[in-house]
C-alpha cells in the first residue's frame, strides 16, 4: 500500500508575522484616527452651535451679528446640513432687518431704457441735460444723444470728451488737456482754451456752480477754480492737498469723496466737516459722488457692491438701490429735479425713480 502523505502546515515566517502585526497596527491607527476625528467634529459643531446661539441672542447689534454669522458660515462649511440651514435662516432674518433699517431696496429687474450698439458707440460716461441723456467716451470722438422720441443719434465732433458739467442753459464738455466745448440746443458751439495752472495739470473731475468751474487736479493734488469768464485759474483749496481725493461734486459747498470712502465738505477753500458714512453693507469702494444745487441729497455709486446710495447732507441714509443687473457700473447721472437716477452699466442704461 502507498503511504498517504499528510499535509504539512508550516508556521508563518518571522517576516510574515511582522507584516501582519504592521497591518493590524495600521488598522488600529486608522480606527483611532476616525474616532478622534469624529470627536473633534462633534467638539467643533458644539462650538459652532454655541456661537450661533450667541449670535441669535445678540439682538442689540445687528451689523455685528451679521459679520459674525458670515465668519461662522465660512468656517463651518463641513458642518451637517441641518446646521447650515439654521445659518441660512438666521442670515435671511438679520439681512432683512438690516436692509430695512438701511433703506436698501433690491431691484430684480431694473428698468432698461437704452442699450448701445458697440459697433456704433461704446459709452464710458453719461450726463443729463434738459430731458436728454448724453453719453461719451474719453477714448473715442463724438457724442451720443439719447431721448424719448428715438433710439439716439451721434453728434459728430473731432474731439475726445473726458468730462461734462451742466450750466444754467448749456452743457460744457471738457476735452483734455485744456479744451471746453459749449453745447446748447443739440449742437456744439464755441470752444474755449483754458489757461492751465501748470504744464503738469491733469484734470480728472469737473463740476460747476453759478458759472464758476471747479476742476480736480490729480497730479498736483489741488482743486482749481475758474471764476466767471474762465480767464485765470485760482488754486482754490487752502488747507490741504487732495492726495486722497477720488471724486468731486459742487452745489455751493464742494463735496469730496475720498479713497477711504468718507465724504468731506469744503467751503471757501477750507474743510468744514467730514462725513463717515455709517451704511450697511459697509462701503468697500465708492467711485463717484454727485450733488445738485437746491437739492438736499448726495448720490454715491459703488460698482463693487452693485449699488447706488443716497444720503442727506449729514450722511444719513435716504435710500439705497441694489441689483444683480448692476454688474458693470461705469457712471451715473441724475435728472434736474433729483427724482430719477440714470445708471450706465456696460452698454446699457438703467433708470431708477425715487
Amino acid at each position: 500500500k502507498k503511504l498517504i502523505k499528510k499535509p504539512v502546515f508550516k508556521l508563518p515566517s518571522l517576516k510574515i508575522k511582522k507584516n501582519i502585526i504592521l497591518i493590524l497596527l495600521f488598522i488600529l491607527f486608522l480606527a483611532a484616527g476616525f474616532f478622534i476625528s469624529r470627536r473633534e467634529e462633534r467638539e467643533k459643531l458644539k462650538v459652532y452651535q454655541e456661537t450661533l446661539n450667541q449670535i441669535q441672542t445678540n439682538e442689540g447689534n445687528l451689523e455685528e451679528s451679521w459679520y459674525a454669522l458670515l465668519n461662522l458660515k465660512g468656517i463651518s462649511a463641513a458642518a451637517p446640513q441641518d446646521f447650515k440651514e439654521q445659518i441660512l435662516k438666521l442670515e435671511k432674518k438679520i439681512s432683512d432687518e438690516l436692509f430695512a433699517l438701511n433703506k436698501l431696496t433690491e431691484i430684480p429687474e431694473p428698468e432698461l431704457i437704452f442699450e448701445a450698439n458697440p459697433r456704433e458707440f461704446i459709452p464710458q460716461k453719461i450726463t443729463f441735460f434738459e430731458g436728454k441723456l448724453y453719453s461719451f467716451s474719453p477714448y473715442a470722438k463724438n457724442l451720443f444723444e439719447i431721448n424719448k422720441e428715438d433710439e439716439g443719434r451721434i453728434i459728430q465732433i473731432d474731439k475726445k470728451i473726458s468730462l461734462a458739467a451742466a450750466l444754467s442753459d448749456s452743457v460744457l464738455f471738457f476735452s483734455k488737456p485744456d479744451q471746453l466745448i459749449d453745447f446748447k440746443d443739440g449742437e456744439f458751439g464755441k470752444t474755449f482754451s483754458l489757461p492751465l495752472p501748470s504744464s503738469e495739470s491733469e484734470f480728472n473731475d469737473f463740476d460747476s456752480y453759478k458759472s464758476n468751474l471747479y476742476f480736480l487736479n490729480a497730479k498736483s493734488g489741488q482743486i482749481v477754480k475758474y471764476p466767471y469768464l474762465w480767464d485765470q485759474p485760482q488754486i482754490w483749496l487752502e488747507d490741504k492737498k487732495a492726495t486722497d481725493f477720488k471724486s468731486m461734486a459742487v452745489d455751493g459747498s464742494v463735496w469730496i469723496l475720498t479713497k477711504s470712502n468718507s465724504v468731506e465738505r469744503y467751503y471757501a477753500g477750507r474743510l468744514q466737516e467730514t462725513l463717515n458714512l455709517d451704511i450697511f453693507p459697509s462701503p468697500k469702494e465708492f467711485s463717484k459722488i454727485f450733488a445738485l444745487a437746491g437739492l438736499p441729497y448726495l448720490y454715491l455709486l459703488e460698482p463693487g457692491q452693485k449699488r447706488m446710495v443716497i444720503t442727506n447732507r449729514t450722511g444719513e441714509i435716504i435710500r439705497q438701490f441694489r441689483s444683480d443687473k448692476f454688474n458693470n457700473l461705469l457712471d451715473f447721472t441724475v435728472s434736474e429735479d433729483g427724482k430719477i437716477i440714470y445708471l450706465l452699466n456696460g452698454q446699457k442704461i438703467y433708470k431708477i425713480g425715487l
